[in-house]
Order: structure tokens, then sequence, then C-alpha cells
């Protein structure tokens, strides 16, 4: 659920999960579980207000930099507005992950994303798509933990991943439409 991977892969644990109380400070095992830590939405890209291929690569990066926060604070607002109802494969797949750790009590910590390189082509009229672009990134995830509302916790390792986002641009706005690892292909 912390780990970024692709669409129906599970990531592998980096350690059996515990039933440790989460501690961030260190602290007594006293403390409550719900002492989450504080977590900064990313800022919105000014650059997604351009109909432009340096708007998509904002977007798309956007999308990624939202996936450790979904799963951190359970907020779904940005993550729902900048998805597309017809992205059902990763997009579902990462905010059911999301939403089943919040309902339960949980949150993950860490995850952090870092761009190593990305582009971007469009825009292109495929089937029923209009000003559809498309964003490659390969991304490095930092190593993350989901705690569990009993406490337990389920560590990743860090590690790099490739995507490809397809993007359109509708009513003046973004939209992500799919996000996958080219390898699936």
């Amino acid at each position: 659920m912390g780990a970024c991977t692709p669409s129906g892969e599970e990531p592998t644990p980096t350690a059996e999960p515990t039933s440790e109380s989460p501690s961030p400070s260190g602290g007594s095992s006293g403390e409550s579980t719900d002492e989450r830590p504080e977590v900064e939405a990313p800022e919105r890209p000014v650059e997604m207000g351009e109909e432009t291929v340096e708007g998509a690569v904002a977007a798309a990066k956007y999308f990624m930099q939202l996936h450790p926060y979904i799963n951190a604070t359970g907020d779904f607002t940005e993550w729902d507005a900048l998805v597309d109802q017809r992205c059902v494969n990763f997009c579902a797949a990462a905010r059911s992950d999301a939403d089943e750790l919040h309902d339960a009590g949980g949150y993950s910590i860490g995850g952090d994303v870092e761009f190593l390189s990305e582009s971007g082509d469009g825009p292109y009229d495929v089937d029923s798509l209009e000003n559809a672009y498309v964003v490659d990134l390969s991304v490095r995830f930092a190593a993350s933990e989901d705690v569990s509302g009993d406490g337990s916790r389920q560590s990743y390792e860090a590690g790099e991943v490739d995507f490809r986002v397809a993007l359109i641009w509708s009513d003046g706005d973004w939209a992500v439409v799919d996000a996958w690892t080219p390898e699936a292909e």
C-alpha cells in the first residue's frame, strides 16, 4: 500500500509486520496510534494551468507526488480532482489501497518522490480522447512504512520505477486517464 508498484503487483515487504505501537518520536509504547506525522500536501505546479507539453509533465509529476500523500493522510481531494473516471487500473487501485488503509485506522510514513527523468509528447487525438498527452517519468520512491490501526507496521524498500502517464486537457484543466509501467505493455 505504501509503496508505488506496477498495477496488480504487491510490493515486497522488507520485514514482517510487528505489533509495536507507532512512535514517530521514539516515545513510550503508551502513545496512541493516532499520533500521525504531519504531512504537507504537494504544491500544485503553476505550469498545470497550461495546455502544453510542459503543463502535462507538471501534471504527471504532481499526480505521482499525490500518491504518497494520499497514503499518509487519506485526503483524496486533489487526487479525485486530477484523476479521470477512465483511469481504472493504477489510479483506482492506488486510491482503493489508501482508502482501505485509512478506513482501518492506518496511515503511511515516507515514500517521498524524486524524479530522475521526464519527457512528454502531444497533443494526440486517439480513440475517443482529444488533446491527449503522454508523459514518461522515471521515479525513485523513498522507503515507506504502513502503520495499521492496531499499530503493526509493514515496511517497503526504496525503489525506482518507470511510469507512463496519459493525460487529457479538458475544460481548462488536466485529467489523468491512465498510468502504467512501460514494461507492462
